[in-house]
């Protein structure tokens, strides 16, 4: 059996075989617990006696967002373009419907109005971020780059990356183009924003997180827009690409991201962090607009 062993290893050595190689990312089991869960009270309840984990915390956070939304609250203040979630009863059959129905029997035993349900979600949230929680570090970096908290965020960007927790990076994209970090990529002068934004949303959900009908973000995607296609990421519309930018996005943004997180070279994201002081001035020229 050792020397059985020892052939394999010099075979996927040889050839160098993808089948071989370690994942690039590591798959959260919180996510996947969370979002599968039919009673978000029962799961408040969890959080609020010590039950949870950070992780857990974070993502359960997620849900109450989502259980609020279904109650009416929205997040823009009237200034989105997003309807309000019509009542199931008044949604044409189908699975958007489906989706709906079953959201909302998750949150029916929450006895709390939208309101105070965010604030919960932001307590829980910001509890995750204090216990060191990963994947809610990785998505409060956009608020801390924009606040003017530049370098600290960049540093923690650097324990997300460390980490490979496949969820957190995948949340790393909004804080990427909140720092506008893709101004300071030196392998891309004219880096083409939304495709490289699809890369690296793609990226994650092939190498381990949540983003398939069953993941949180597609659940509530499915309910709240009508997109219930699987897998959903594949599906959004915003991303229907031509087949120029589908090999574009293939062929340099994809293998781009992949040599990165083989290679562990996190400078060349762009990130401002004090071990990089150099990547400041890789790039002079102006960010992309088109976001």
């Amino acid at each position: 059996m050792r020397r059985f062993s020892h052939l394999a290893g010099l075979f996927c050595l040889a050839l160098a075989a993808p089948i071989c190689a370690a994942p690039l990312l590591k798959p959260n089991p919180a996510a996947a617990k969370i979002a599968q869960a039919s009673d978000m009270a029962a799961l408040h309840s969890e959080a609020l006696h010590g039950k949870l984990t950070p992780d857990e915390k974070f993502f359960t956070s997620s849900a109450l967002r989502t259980c609020a939304g279904l109650r009416g609250y929205d997040p823009t203040n009237g200034r989105g373009a997003r309807p309000p979630l019509p009542p199931p009863e008044n949604m044409a059959p189908g699975t958007q419907r489906d989706m709906a129905i079953a959201l909302r029997k998750s949150c029916v035993w929450l006895t709390q109005p939208p309101n105070e349900l965010i604030a919960e979600a932001d307590r829980l949230k910001s509890e995750a971020f204090r216990d060191r929680s990963i994947p809610a570090i990785g998505d409060s970096l956009a608020d801390m780059a924009i606040k003017g908290q530049v370098t600290k965020a960049a540093d923690l960007a650097l324990e997300v990356l460390e980490s490979r927790d496949a969820e957190a990076i995948l949340s790393l994209k909004r804080y990427l183009f909140a720092d506008e970090a893709h101004s300071r990529m030196r392998e891309f002068r004219t880096l083409d924003p939304s495709l490289f934004a699809e890369a690296w949303f793609a990226f994650a959900c092939d190498n381990g997180a949540e983003c398939g009908p069953s993941s949180l973000v597609a659940r509530a995607y499915c309910a709240f827009q009508g997109r219930c296609e699987a897998p959903f990421y594949r599906e959004r519309p915003a991303y229907r690409l031509k087949p120029e930018e589908e090999q574009k996005l293939r062929e340099t943004y994809r293998k781009f991201l992949e040599d990165v997180f083989a290679k562990r070279q996190w400078d060349r994201l762009g990130i401002r962090a004090s071990r990089y002081p150099g990547v400041e001035s890789v790039n002079r020229i102006p960010p992309h607009g088109n976001r």
